[in-house]
């Protein structure tokens, strides 16, 4: 078993090079062993130098990066005081594979072989931006997420994400992306003894993303918002 489809290739009998294609195939850790991957540049006539990458099962709609597409206002966080203006760099791509390298186990999040742009402009995986945070205080509206389901591999923990940019606010402080592996679960009906009692908070500027930031910042692991109509 060779350790990169480049080796695949280069070791492939001649009499049965035609019969490589772009397609799944095993490689070598350096551990020994071994693991599936998606090879391009396999066939005999491409030029381009044969790459491996990484597969997401699940499917790309659990995989994106994500840049908001409205800008927020200049003075709070509160989506009231907002314009209704569209950020000139908005966009969402969706991933049905990655590049990676599996002698060193790296993602190149900047390759878009197998991103679909749903809207807006090609954004890295992984990757997640708005033009909305007023201030730190702020939750961020930008989303990514990464979904290694049904794959042998799980993101690192030591894993930490680059920050860059200002606040609208002319807040100079980093940010940083809020983590987790929360997920939507529902609709729910309650009474006037909250399923979620603890800390409630009534405010205009409370939409999910403050509340989900509110609330873990608490220490707690669920979150939900009521919307009252009449």
């Amino acid at each position: 078993m060779y350790e990169t489809c480049r080796d695949i290739k280069q070791n492939t009998s001649p009499d049965l090079l035609d019969d490589l294609v772009d397609g799944f195939y095993f490689v070598k850790l350096q551990n020994g062993v071994g693991v599936q991957v998606y090879c391009t540049g396999m066939s005999p006539g491409s030029s381009e130098t044969p790459k491996e990458f990484l597969h997401f099962p699940v499917g790309r709609s659990s995989n994106y990066g994500e840049v908001y597409r409205y800008v927020g206002s200049d003075q709070s966080c509160t989506l009231e005081d907002a314009p209704e203006q569209d950020h000139e760099g908005y966009g969402k791509t969706e991933y049905e594979k990655v590049l990676f390298d599996p002698r060193t186990r790296i993602v190149t999040n900047t390759d878009s072989t197998f991103g679909t742009t749903t809207t807006g402009k090609t954004i890295h995986y992984a990757d997640a931006g708005d033009k909305h945070s007023y201030s730190p205080s702020c939750a961020p509206f930008g989303k990514f997420s990464i979904d290694l389901t049904a794959t042998p591999w799980v993101v690192n923990n030591a894993m930490t994400w680059k920050w860059e940019g200002t606040f609208a606010n002319g807040d100079n402080t980093m940010g940083a992306a809020v983590l987790d592996s929360k997920m939507y679960l529902g609709c729910y009906i309650d009474q006037s003894s909250r399923d979620l009692p603890e800390a409630v908070w009534n405010d205009n500027s409370v939409y999910s993303e403050t509340c989900r930031k509110h609330c873990s910042d608490s220490g707690f692991e669920y979150a939900g918002t009521q919307v009252r109509r009449g």
